[in-house]
């Protein structure tokens, strides 16, 4: 079988012959008649408009989902050293560690501030009991 015949149809996949003589007449008469009232049956997209930058970023930070594959993009390059603090991945290695520097700081701050407010409850509590 040639490769030009592979790409017809078998008979079995195609619809009856008289069906289809039946059916394309009223639907002819129909897109006519569409047409004459200025519809559009079918509309050829020949451009393809990229979205902006900034579209993608927002695109991206309204989705947790499409957020967690970035930022796991980012750990894979990392990891694999594909990021380097120079050349034109400079400005991003920078913001990363920026991000991890900040993360690592707030996460200490939040577990001094639990550590002391539950040594406060404890003392608390303590006092409560014993009555100090």
């Amino acid at each position: 079988m040639s490769a030009m015949q592979s790409d017809i149809p078998s008979q079995a996949d195609r619809p009856p012959t008289d069906l289809v003589l039946r059916l394309l007449p009223p639907l002819a008469y129909e897109e006519r008649r569409a047409a004459e009232r200025g519809a559009v049956g079918w509309k050829i997209v020949t451009e393809r408009i990229e979205p902006s930058l900034n579209e993608c970023v927002d695109r991206v930070i309204a989705s947790p989902t499409a957020t967690k594959r970035v930022l796991q993009a980012v750990r894979t390059m990392l990891e694999d050293d594909a990021m380097p603090a120079y050349g034109p991945w400079a400005g991003a290695s920078l913001v990363v560690a920026e991000l991890v520097r900040d993360y690592v700081r707030r996460e200490a701050d939040r577990r001094r501030r639990a550590a002391a407010e539950h040594q406060a409850s404890m003392a608390a509590a303590k006092a409560r009991i014993f009555g100090e």
